[in-house]
């Protein structure tokens, strides 16, 4: 039991090993970016662009969930879109949560520039930042308001609201070391089938020394020589017609009137040694002299020489 134990955790461990084998693919034009994927998966995805590295985009045994080694995974409002994104994906940066209302509400921007001033109705606060960076304006001021209220507010020269700094895209933490080795070429991996095939053969090896160690053994089952024929087996047994009641009926009314029409013959043939002819007084008495030293073998009449001296005087006498 204990060896069974011993084998059981070590096919434990192994199909542990192909369950982490899977790690986090962090292509970021992929649309499996911060995806969960085994290897030959992400070899095939990466396969797909040029620039793609292996070594860089995938990290084996080591999930995205792990913010620790991958914050570029986690879910943020992003401010181009004000809508939630993988935080590696939102160049523009995030907002906080409180500031969703001014980041994603259409409103009146001014700022002023080398060039002047500009003072406009805009789409959200994000597109006021981006036209003071176009215009290289240091800062911008943004005020939630209707277009019309923004072109009165324009004519006035101060449209008030809050001044911010043009801010620049975050810095994303580096990704982990990568010390995995580049694989091979698409071409030349291996087919994933493979490891299903290992699974099943240790499965199968556990199995059978698990059943050996419990004496099970199909000797028992099946006697050794249960392929060979036995002394005396009847073959008619697996005959298909003794499976059908008219069939079997019919073969055996044949095999009687085969037997009667046998030992008519075998009686003519004995009167015909005797020089007898087959009349019905003739056959009574050759049943009469026969009927203690008939013998069946085979369905086969064996007479004696008595029989036939008593035959043959008979002849005579005639």
């Amino acid at each position: 039991m204990k060896k069974t134990l011993l084998i059981s955790l070590a096919l434990l461990t192994i199909l542990s090993t192909f369950v982490l084998s899977e790690g986090c693919f962090l292509y970021s034009n992929s649309e499996l970016y911060c995806t969960n994927l085994d290897e030959p998966s992400a070899l095939q995805e990466c396969s797909f662009f040029d620039d793609c590295n292996m070594t860089l985009s995938y990290f084996p045994n080591n999930p995205c969930e792990n913010e620790s080694s991958f914050p570029h995974c986690q879910q943020v409002m992003c401010k181009s879109t004000c809508q939630y994104q993988f935080r590696g994906k939102c160049i523009s940066g995030e907002i906080l949560p409180e500031e969703n209302y001014e980041w994603c509400t259409p409103g009146c921007c001014q700022f002023t520039d080398a060039y002047g001033g500009f003072c406009n109705s805009v789409q959200d606060k994000w597109h006021c930042e981006i036209e003071a960076s176009n215009k290289d304006a240091t800062e911008y001021s943004y005020l939630v308001t209707s277009p019309e209220e923004c072109a009165v507010l324009c004519e006035q020269g101060i449209i008030g609201g809050t001044t911010n700094p043009i801010s620049l895209p975050p810095d994303l933490p580096d990704l982990p070391v990568n010390t995995k080795i580049e694989p091979p070429p698409p071409e030349e991996e291996s087919n994933p089938n493979f490891m299903i095939g290992i699974i099943i053969v240790l499965v199968a090896i556990a199995i059978y020394l698990f059943y050996k160690e419990k004496t099970f053994s199909l000797k028992g089952i099946f006697p050794q020589n249960w392929t060979k024929s036995k002394p005396g087996l009847d073959l008619r047994l697996f005959s298909p017609f003794n499976s059908n009641p008219q069939a079997k009926l019919r073969i055996q009314q044949m095999q009687q009137e085969h037997q009667q029409k046998l030992k008519k013959v075998r009686q003519e043939e004995l009167l015909r040694e005797a020089g007898l002819t087959a009349t019905p007084n003739n056959l009574r008495k050759l049943q009469h002299y026969v009927t203690n030293y008939e013998l069946i073998n085979d369905r086969k009449i064996v007479v004696s020489d008595v029989v036939l001296a008593k035959l043959r005087k008979m002849s005579k006498k005639k």
